[in-house]
């Protein structure tokens, strides 16, 4: 097993080194959504900004082991301000703007927090928080400006060490059910702790993304190299490059180093080749680094999670005689009809390649018959127009991509599909919805 040092800082260690090693190439590119615009900040004003917001943070009281919630849009100051925070040593707390006021209480409460990072025009449910509150994107009566602290703070600051085993300084993020994680990360966000200094790709392979583009990089002579990992752990198993490994399209590929990987069965037996099973990690040599420490005070799910020496993802894959793992879906997201186990992502792959569909999710829908049949939620692109005809197209398009009884028996038009901030279609929402 890799052990790691005993101190870390992800600011100073990683973002500090990039700006030594390569000052002037972009260390963070934001493009508009309609493309009008963008920014690029190399990584050494990467690096200076988040030093500057370290001082901002640390004058407003903000320091080592403060908990501080972020409820910004896809700004280049949630960047900054997650690194700022990282390096005072402080415990950022990334939080979705869609979010219920109940639902932000909660969280407030459960996580104890001390300070709030949110945009300038969001709603007054935070005006009554007694801790520290900055405000990005504009000023707020009885909040500091976050960005105009920032244009005034010095450049130069010395970053926290944070020590690998110190619980109180790893990130928590919050699950879309609520409950929140201690020592956690997700899709493209970072942790100030040594155990997932990786950035982790916390979706499907092939999924919801344009599949133009993979058409295009592929008769580019470019490969891509899928991984997959979670929320909860850095990536897992990927098409590693480094390795000198084939590349197996549509595969995630082969465990990383470090992890021993295995298919359980519902008695957590472990499975053959060709068999599907949930994804699970090995734990009897130890916790392996890029693992989380656990759900924050919520027994339960650790328990459920945890269970005779192995971590239990919750996802179910196929590994071929080869080694290769390919992924089905979420445990709770596969649909039982017919005496047939049906993944949800066979089938959106299969509706996303037709001409009309920009988003697709499938979920099983309750039925006195099959037990369940696949219902599938459908956007179309602005060009094409929501009819029975068009129902019809979609489901005989499927049929000719999967077996008969995986089609769908019902498609539902939608103008958009629930997501959570990591851009994950929030699937229980569309269950309940069916």
């Amino acid at each position: 097993m890799v052990t790691p040092p005993e101190f870390f800082n992800f600011a100073s260690d990683v973002l500090d080194n990039w700006a030594r090693r390569r000052p002037e190439a972009p260390g963070l590119w934001r493009v508009d959504a309609d493309r009008s615009g963008e920014t690029i900040l190399t990584f050494r004003k990467l690096a200076a900004l988040s030093r500057q917001a370290a001082n901002v943070f640390r004058a407003a009281g903000v320091g080592r082991g403060a908990r501080v919630l972020i409820m910004l849009p896809r700004v280049p100051h949630w960047w900054i301000a997650m690194l700022g925070l990282v390096r005072v040593g402080a415990v950022p707390i990334p939080t979705t703007l869609q979010i219920t006021p109940r639902e932000l209480a909660y969280r407030l409460e459960t996580a104890e927090v001390d300070a709030v990072v949110a945009d300038a025009k969001s709603g007054p449910e935070l005006d009554s928080f007694a801790g520290v509150r900055l405000a990005v994107g504009g000023e707020r009566e009885g909040w500091i400006d976050f960005e105009a602290s920032l244009r005034e703070a010095p450049e130069t600051f010395e970053a926290e060490p944070i020590r690998a085993d110190d619980s109180r300084n790893h990130l928590l993020h919050q699950r879309h059910h609520g409950r929140a994680k201690d020592g956690d990360t997700h899709p493209g966000q970072l942790r100030p702790g040594p155990r997932g200094h990786r950035q982790t790709l916390a979706r499907p392979p092939a999924r919801r993304r344009p599949l133009e583009h993979f058409r295009r990089w592929l008769g580019e002579g470019r490969m891509v190299h899928e991984g997959y990992g979670q929320t909860e752990t850095v990536i897992l198993i990927g098409n590693f490059r480094s390795l000198g490994q084939p590349v197996r399209p549509g595969s995630m590929g082969k465990p990383a180093p470090g992890f021993d990987v295995a298919l359980l069965d519902d008695q957590l037996q472990e499975l053959p080749h060709g068999q599907e099973g949930q994804i699970a990690i090995r734990l009897a040599q130890g916790r392996p680094l890029g693992l989380f420490s656990g759900y924050w005070k919520s027994p339960a799910e650790n328990a459920a999670h945890f269970k005779d020496g192995w971590y239990l993802t919750g996802d179910c894959a196929v590994r071929d005689i080869d080694g290769y793992y390919w992924f089905v879906g979420r445990g709770d997201d596969i649909i039982k009809s017919s005496g047939y186990r049906i993944g949800p992502f066979e089938v959106e792959n299969a509706l996303l390649e037709h001409e009309a569909v920009l988003e697709a999710a499938v979920v099983g829908k309750p039925d006195a018959l099959r037990g369940q049949i696949v219902k599938a939620y459908v956007v179309l692109r602005p060009q094409f127009e929501a009819s029975e005809g068009m129902k019809q197209r979609l489901v005989e398009h499927c049929r000719r991509l999967v077996a008969p009884y995986k089609k769908p028996r019902e498609i539902e038009f939608a103008p958009s599909l629930p997501k959570t901030i990591s851009s994950k279609i929030l699937r229980k929402d569309l269950r309940r919805r069916a």
